[in-house]
This record gives C-alpha cells, sequence and structure tokens, in this order.
C-alpha cells in the first residue's frame, strides 16, 4: 500500500504567512511522518532573501526597493516573488528519496518538465557549472546550479532545502511570467510565447510528483487549527522578526 500526504493548496499570501507556514508543515512532518505538498502564490509582491545574504544587499537591487522583505531559512539568492509558483514538499529523511539532496531536487524538477510539457513549454535541467562563482549575483534567478530548471538560455526555476533531525523541506519557485520589480527576468509566458494555465498546471505537477515519489498526495482543506496557531507564533518568533531579518 502507497503512502499517503496532504496536498495543500493555499490562496496568496504574503511574505511572512508563507513562510511560517512553511516551517509549521515542516514541524507537521517531523512529529507524525506525514509527508505535505503545497502549492502557493505572494501578495504583495515580496522580495526574499537567501538565509547566508546580507540584509543591506537589498540596496544592489534598484528594481524591487518597493517590496516588502523577509529571510528564508533556507539558502540561495535573493528572489522576487510575484508572477510565480511556487511549491514546497516536507518529507521524514528516511525515505529513500529524501537522503540524497540531488535526488529530492531531480524529482521534483523532473516532475516539473514533464508537467510544463502538457502546455507545450520545454525546460531543461541545468548540467553541473563546476566549480561555484566566487561572488554570485544577489538574484537567484541570474545565478546557475545544478538541476535548475532552463527554458532556453533563461532560469525558471530553481529550490533550495532545509533539513532538521529527521525531516526536511525542499521549497522552490517556477517563473510564469516578468514582474515588474524584477524586469531582467523573462518568466515562461515570455519566452514560449503564451500564458501558463496555473490551476492546470498545480495539478498536472502533483498528479507527476505523486507518481515520481510513490506518495498519494490526497487534497486537503487546509492547514488544522493547530498548525494555523503555530504559524502565527513562528511569524512573530521568527520571520516578522527584525533581528531575524537583520542578522546578516
Amino acid at each position: 500500500m502507497k503512502p499517503t500526504g496532504r496536498l495543500i493548496i493555499s490562496p496568496a499570501l504574503d511574505g511572512v504567512e508563507n513562510m511560517s507556514l512553511d516551517q509549521t508543515l515542516l514541524e507537521s512532518t517531523q512529529a507524525s511522518g506525514e509527508p505535505m505538498l503545497r502549492f502557493y502564490r505572494w501578495t504583495p509582491a515580496t522580495l526574499s532573501l537567501g538565509y547566508f545574504q546580507k540584509a543591506a544587499d537589498r540596496q544592489l537591487h534598484t528594481s524591487s526597493q518597493t517590496c516588502p522583505l523577509i529571510r528564508r531559512s533556507s539558502g540561495g539568492g535573493a528572489i522576487v516573488h510575484d508572477h510565480e509558483l511556487t511549491y514546497s514538499v516536507c518529507l521524514r529523511t528516511a525515505g529513500a528519496i529524501a537522503k540524497s539532496n540531488a535526488a529530492l531536487y531531480d524529482t521534483v524538477h523532473l516532475s516539473i518538465q514533464k508537467a510544463l510539457a502538457m502546455q507545450n513549454v520545454t525546460v531543461t535541467l541545468h548540467p553541473d557549472p563546476g566549480a561555484a562563482s566566487p561572488s554570485d549575483p544577489f538574484l537567484c534567478f541570474q545565478r546557475r546550479a545544478k538541476g535548475d530548471l532552463i527554458c532556453g538560455t533563461d532560469k525558471v526555476g530553481g529550490s533550495a532545502q532545509r533539513r532538521l533531525k529527521n525531516a526536511l523541506i525542499q521549497h522552490g519557485s517556477l517563473l510564469l511570467s516578468q514582474s515588474q520589480f524584477a524586469p531582467e527576468l523573462p518568466g515562461l509566458e515570455e519566452l514560449c510565447g503564451h500564458k501558463i494555465n496555473a490551476d492546470d498546471l498545480i495539478k498536472d505537477l502533483a498528479a507527476e510528483i505523486s507518481r515520481a515519489t510513490g506518495i498519494v498526495f490526497r487534497p486537503s482543506p487546509g492547514p488544522s487549527a493547530g498548525e494555523l496557531q503555530r504559524a502565527r507564533v513562528i511569524a512573530s518568533e521568527k520571520f516578522a522578526s527584525g533581528q531575524w531579518l537583520n542578522r546578516r
């Protein structure tokens, strides 16, 4: 019998709410062992820093100066979350896929590749670029890492992970269309010449991830009352805190 997990499709939330809910679901998976797959959007458009980036470096990107700023728990470059689809998947690390960073990246990114092909969009996985650059660009979508999703020559998708003792979260962004707050980054709509149906993409992607992982993700009405309460605590203590935001 295949293992089951929860599929949560969230309404558009602000950055603090989205990051707090991701951490809450990771804690739930750590406690119960139940896998989680979540899809979400952002409002308003938000600039998120990778865990290791300096808050002052947001001044490097003038187009996003009016966007609210948050810091993720995962690494990588800054992301302007606007016209995109974001996913997060929480798994116990005991599973074969979750034991390897690269295996989970490739599993999800290949699923995205197949789901996009259903909308006549071709993307490839970036090969190993070799040694990392000593000075990566500020924006994540101007960087390249093994397994990133590439359309033509432009990066349109990437992911990052955070691990606890016996569970992990992988979350990632898929750039659907260009944002006025990051005009240097074309999205899939500009690159492929037609609009991406986000609802169909979510349905197809959930099915592909289920097939690839062997987990039956069943639609859930959303986080429980207890999870929502825990997310509010995390928001107050962490993601809405100036101490967290300015820790670097």
